[in-house]
């Protein structure tokens, strides 16, 4: 079967900047590596999504105060609201906008991934302590999508992923996941989808973590600042 052009450059584009990546290798300062592995994905995010979604890294926050763990990539819509502060890429950023949060992991492991799900968990609607949307959604009964979090690993020395994510409870709350040399993970499951190579298990990931990316930008409530700015003000 012939791969289409899109494929086809996706694959070249995840050649150029692995072999780009693989060139750092050895560099020896972890928190030089850590950033590294983010531009990595990062760059790999930006050749994709649409220009009205921009890209971060810092703490979500919401209308009450609360915040997030801290988060490597944040995907926000600059049509809902603009990041509270930002500079150099890194910043505060209003729960309102954010649509995507991906935690990037050097190694997965039970530490890691106990870490990344009570990351997510922060941001489930699910949670009554989570962040909360300040604004009514579009969705019936008002409601709307929250960030979809998602977790991209680099590798694993975990034997059985599965029953790695099996030995925790409630796992329809398990994000996304994907780890190279591995395969990925869908959202809610357990099960390791072993893909072809590292080229096919990146791209297909970025397919299914980003696909409803507009629509899920779309369930959310009109640009507002009355409940950020005006939360003391009474008319």
């Amino acid at each position: 079967m012939i791969d289409n052009h899109f494929i086809n450059i996706f694959n070249a584009r995840f050649d150029y900047l692995w072999s780009l990546f693989n060139a750092t290798s050895p560099i020896s300062h972890r928190g030089e590596k850590g950033n590294l592995r983010e531009t990595f994905v990062r760059q790999i995010i930006e050749s994709i999504l649409p220009n009205h979604f921009g890209l971060g890294s810092g703490v979500v926050t919401d209308f009450n105060g609360r915040e997030s763990s801290q988060a490597d990539i944040i995907v926000y819509d600059r049509r809902l609201m603009l990041p509270i502060f930002q500079d150099l890429g890194r910043g505060i950023y209003p729960i309102d906008s954010v649509i995507r949060v991906l935690e990037i992991k050097s190694v997965l492991d039970n530490a890691a991934l106990k870490d990344a799900r009570a990351a997510a968990w922060k941001l489930s609607p699910q949670n009554p302590n989570g962040l909360k949307l300040a604004r009514s959604g579009k969705l019936p009964n008002s409601q709307a999508n929250y960030p979809l979090f998602g977790i991209f690993a680099y590798e694993s020395k975990v034997a059985d992923i599965t029953k790695l994510i099996e030995s925790f409870q409630d796992n329809k709350h398990q994000p996304m996941m994907a780890v190279l040399g591995r395969g990925l993970v869908l959202k809610g499951t357990s099960k390791l989808i072993k893909l072809g190579n590292n080229a096919e298990t990146v791209r297909c990931f970025m397919a299914c973590y980003l696909h409803y990316i507009e629509e899920e930008a779309t369930s959310r409530g009109d640009f507002g600042l009355l409940e950020w700015l005006g939360k003391n003000f009474r008319s």
